[in-house]
């Protein structure tokens, strides 16, 4: 979801990612009702395909492209936002601040609840 509070937002819409080209097809036939052009790509198996309207809008993905172009920038901002953070709450005495595995990296996701 590209929803206000991740990385990328748009509005609404979201992106998936594969390097399976069966299952690029199986995705762009979900987000279009499962039904668009089965005939003539010669698709036959619909099995378990219950489609939705997921097609993202154009200005959508034109902003969310240029998000994308920026994505390291934004996450190099929330990473030092946190370590400002941790590093200032660190002399509370029991708070615990986010931590990060050897050879792993956090991009610091806002969830909302």
């Amino acid at each position: 979801m590209l929803n206000y509070h991740k990385h990328i937002h748009t509005g609404e819409g979201g992106i998936c990612l594969t390097d399976d080209s069966i299952l690029a097809e199986r995705m762009q036939l979900i987000r279009n009702h499962a039904e668009a052009v089965v005939g003539e790509k010669g698709v036959t198996d619909l099995t378990n395909m219950m489609g939705f309207n997921f097609r993202l809008g154009e200005i959508e993905a034109a902003i969310g492209i240029e998000q994308y172009r920026k994505i390291g920038k934004i996450i190099e901002g929330r990473v030092q936002i946190a370590t400002q953070l941790s590093e200032g709450l660190s002399s509370i005495q029991g708070l615990r601040t986010p931590t990060t595995k050897d050879d792993c990296t956090h991009v610091f996701l806002r969830e909302s609840y």
